[in-house]
């Protein structure tokens, strides 16, 4: 019996343990004026039972102000050195974001579009052929939606 209960913590610590790791790289900055702030953290994303083992970078999106805004933006991706979309003109990139006075969103590991808050860097367990070299955002507009 008392075996039995060992198997079964041991069994159970290991599920828990797979369900979700995030090991956060670096956080820095990213896009910042008088009424929102861009932050980015690169991370490592296991979840096995989504099929996920991928290097990401989130976004933290926080609105600055106490009003009501709309943001939408595009993030040009650079792989190798080269922008892999970064002509506005034919992509439908355009993320736009609605946040409340204060609020902020973040994207997450959770496999989906995340709202737009999430970028993808390079696979875990597969071979890269390109790998993330540099995030901008670009084409920020805000429009305040308590007029």
């Amino acid at each position: 019996m008392k075996y039995l209960k060992s198997l079964f913590t041991t069994a159970l610590l290991f599920c828990i343990s797979i369900v979700v790791q995030a090991q956060e790289i670096k956080s820095e900055p990213f896009f910042e004026n008088d009424i929102v702030v861009f932050t980015a953290n690169k991370v490592d994303c296991v979840i096995p039972e989504q099929g996920v083992y991928a290097e990401y970078v989130l976004f933290k999106l926080r609105n600055k102000t106490s009003s009501r805004i709309e943001v939408s933006f595009y993030v040009d991706t650079y792989r190798n050195g080269t922008c892999t979309n970064c002509d506005h003109e034919s992509r439908d990139r355009k993320r736009i974001l609605i946040l409340e006075a204060n609020q902020s969103l973040e994207g997450n590991c959770n496999a989906g579009y995340n709202n737009g808050l999430k970028a993808f860097s390079k696979w875990l367990r597969l071979p890269n052929e390109s790998y993330l070299t540099k995030l901008e955002v670009s084409d920020v507009h805000i429009k305040n939606l308590e007029k």
